[in-house]
């Protein structure tokens, strides 16, 4: 039997060290995964969230391609990751509805409302208008309010709604809502108050900060700064908005059918001065004026 001399011992010794090493690793990973430490879970954590926003970026790029399908399979793969990933359930809500499959973008945009997204505004009048789409103009209805009450700017949600209560002849109702949308009509004071209030959203996770909006917000404050901007041309753009014309257009159409006449044509004459060629307008106001002759 040949002996093993000296320098062949320390090789197997240092080869058992270095499998022993190998082994105690090993056991070492196989105990923090079952105790799970802290500091495990969030490497696991994060890496999950780098690859889930991957797969969700991937999914934004076949949306933009118009491969809904291929998009919605990158968004559930990002879900699987992260189910946190509001973005992923927002945009494969689009996804569906571009498809034309309204039922599954309602059930996916009901979802995200449970995850209380930073902008229900935005959900709630998607949702409005899928259900105008689809002829739920109950359930519409219900959305455009709630997206109003919401909203930093919340015209849009309001003409919605008072155009869906118009054709529905509820005219008192609907002027309400026309009224409250010039209320709430752009000027360079709503503008800088509706990005005060998405500012609130955007800052939520630093409270001095989000203390210091709201208290501008409560006290209208915002009001004196607005003399630091040149506000002409910002109103003279204001005042040839088309669809402002439009609200006013409407709201004279329910005071006129409401027999409201005199009212109805200075809403008339409001659109007129923004757009002198609405033919709408015209016509109404023409209408109007034949109807306060004959009442006098």
């Amino acid at each position: 039997m040949i002996k093993k001399t000296g320098a062949m011992n320390r090789e197997d010794k240092i080869i058992s060290v270095a499998i022993v090493s190998i082994w105690i690793f090993m056991l070492l990973f196989a105990v923090l995964t079952l105790i799970q430490p802290s500091w495990l879970e969030q490497a696991a954590s994060d890496g999950l969230k780098v690859e889930a926003a991957t797969k969700k970026r991937g999914g934004d790029l076949y949306l933009g391609k118009k491969d809904y399908k291929g998009a919605i399979a990158l968004y559930n793969a990002a879900l699987r990751l992260d189910s946190t990933l509001k973005g992923a359930v927002a945009n494969k809500a689009v996804a569906w509805y571009s498809m034309g499959n309204y039922q599954e973008a309602i059930k996916v945009y009901n979802e995200l409302l449970k995850q209380q997204p930073d902008y229900p505004d935005l959900v709630n009048y998607n949702l409005a208008e899928i259900y105008s789409k689809t002829g739920n103009k109950k359930a519409a209805l219900e959305c455009y309010l709630k997206a109003a009450k919401t909203a930093a700017s919340p015209v849009k949600a309001y003409r919605r709604a008072g155009k869906l209560l118009m054709d529905d002849k509820k005219w008192e109702a609907a002027a309400e809502q026309f009224q409250l949308a010039l209320d709430n009509n752009p000027t360079p004071q709503n503008l800088y108050r509706s990005m005060l209030k998405k500012s609130l959203t955007e800052f939520k996770d630093s409270p001095g900060t989000k203390r210091i909006i709201q208290q501008s917000l409560d006290s209208y404050n915002y009001n004196a700064w607005m003399g630091s901007y040149d506000t002409t041309l910002l109103i003279s753009l204001l005042n040839q908005d088309f669809e402002v014309a439009k609200t006013y257009n409407y709201l004279g159409y329910c005071f006129a059918m409401s027999g409201n006449y005199d009212d109805a044509a200075q809403y008339f004459k409001h659109a007129l001065k923004i757009e002198p060629n609405y033919t709408d307008a015209i016509n109404n106001l023409g209408a109007a004026e034949i109807l306060i002759k004959k009442d006098r």
